[in-house]
């Protein structure tokens, strides 16, 4: 796999390495304002990390072009909108999706997964504790 491109939609755009300081000799990118078409031109695989509902607002662009995706948000976590409504509290930025979309959890649908285009998928992160 290549990170060939790396967006953000705020104005000041560090390098990389200057955010993520594990990335520092390892990815030397720096952060892009582009649209979802141009993201598909440049990308086979796109990694979102969006604020929850953005992702629904570009990620049919993104599979239009024949772009897969792999979304952090819980924008298509929950199979349908009365669930979704009552976990996070706000409609579904898009309904009709919910439920179509496998989810990326590879313990419980691994199969599916393997020809999936769009994965939603639960991440863990853990910070790095720093000694003083």
């Amino acid at each position: 796999m290549e990170i060939t491109t790396l967006t953000s939609r705020q104005d000041e755009r560090p390098h990389v390495a200057s955010v993520h300081p594990s990335l520092a000799g390892r990815l030397d990118c720096g952060w892009k304002i582009l649209n979802a078409v141009t993201v598909a031109s440049r990308a086979d695989c796109v990694f979102s990390c969006l604020p929850h509902g953005v992702t629904a607002a570009i990620a049919p662009h993104l599979l239009a072009a024949g772009t897969r995706v792999v979304d952090f948000s819980a924008d298509y976590r929950l199979d349908d909108a009365e669930t979704f409504q009552k976990w996070l509290r706000r409609e579904a930025p898009d309904a009709d999706q919910l439920g179509k979309v496998v989810y990326g959890l590879p313990e419980l649908f691994r199969e599916k997964i393997v020809g999936a285009s769009w994965l939603p998928i639960r991440a863990v992160i853990r910070r790095p504790r720093f000694s003083r």
